[in-house]
């Protein structure tokens, strides 16, 4: 655990050197205040979901398979049970299925999927919002 400790603290040096760098792109090339502010703090939501990621995946190749999955059901497992569909299943399926989540960082305004595409994913919102929009014009709002 020390050295995960030491791991992050390095990580989030790394991190406030490309922050800094990427402002002074922006400066260098007058990009607005507001886009500006809105690129930072996408970089700081970033940093704290792969912190987070990287903390799981460090702790997860500590632990058997079966803690691995107990894990993964406390962690993801109130998500997927929160869908009708998949409340009925039996607790090993959605552990199962806990196993294979995997989890994608997107900032505010990114799109997820256009009307009409074919999937090959389901997607569950952990944190935040999600916005169905339906212009025909394929813009993200």
């Amino acid at each position: 655990l020390t050295q995960l400790v030491l791991s992050f603290g390095e990580h989030r040096a790394e991190f406030q050197r490309k922050l800094k760098s990427c402002l002074m792109f922006l400066k260098r090339n007058s990009v607005g205040q507001e886009l500006q502010v809105r690129i930072r703090s996408y970089l700081e939501r970033l940093l704290d979901s792969q912190m987070e990621s990287s903390s799981k995946d460090q702790m997860m190749d500590l632990l058997s398979g079966s803690l691995q999955l107990e894990l993964q059901l406390v962690l993801v497992g109130k998500v997927v049970r929160a869908h009708p569909f998949l409340d009925e299943l039996a607790h090993s399926a959605v552990g199962l299925a806990c196993c294979k989540v995997s989890t994608e960082f997107l900032g505010p305004g990114e799109l997820i999927h256009f009307k009409g595409d074919v999937g090959s994913s389901c997607q569950f919102v952990r944190r935040g919002q999600i916005a169905l929009v339906t212009s025909g014009d394929r813009k993200s709002t």
